[in-house]
């Protein structure tokens, strides 16, 4: 079953459960995402929305860096996910775009430079979207002071 068809299984209208406010669309590439919704994220996100909207349910998005792999492999990631707009394809099918930039935290300028250029993708194609930018503590295993931390959102 695909990521974007497992949305209908949690929706109320299904389940008889009690509504929740937004639901998550994590795509990625790895195998929990289909190959198919990796190479097709614009399509798989309005799909996810009409999923999610059946229930008055809120879309948050969450396409990660490592979609490059599949959609320009060889390209760097930061650099391939901005010059693919992959935040203006999925954020019209938004709620939220959850920019997962934990790979450049280390780097503050880098980091800055990546997220305000995704969100400025984003908002181009929905202009009441809500940004979040991710954080980690351990990014790739790789260990990221509570300073650099610091630094990542104060410039963003």
């Amino acid at each position: 079953m695909t990521k974007v068809a497992q949305i209908a299984n949690y929706a109320p209208s299904s389940t008889g459960l009690k509504r929740v406010g937004a639901i998550l669309y994590d795509p990625e590439h790895w195998a929990f995402t289909p190959i198919s919704e990796q190479e097709s994220i614009g399509p798989s996100s309005a799909a996810a929305q009409s999923l999610a909207s059946r229930d008055n349910t809120k879309l948050i998005i969450a396409p990660a860096l490592d979609l490059i792999k599949v959609l320009a492999p060889g390209q760097k990631d930061s650099q391939g996910y901005l010059a693919l707009d992959i935040a203006g394809e999925v954020a019209p099918h938004a709620y939220a775009i959850d920019i997962q930039a934990q790979a450049l935290e280390a780097n503050p300028i880098e980091y800055t430079s990546f997220v305000r250029q995704a969100a400025t993708q984003a908002f181009k194609a929905n202009s009441s979207i809500v940004i979040f930018a991710g954080l980690s503590t351990n990014p790739s295993g790789h260990r990221v002071t509570a300073t650099e931390l610091f630094q990542d959102v104060q410039s963003t």
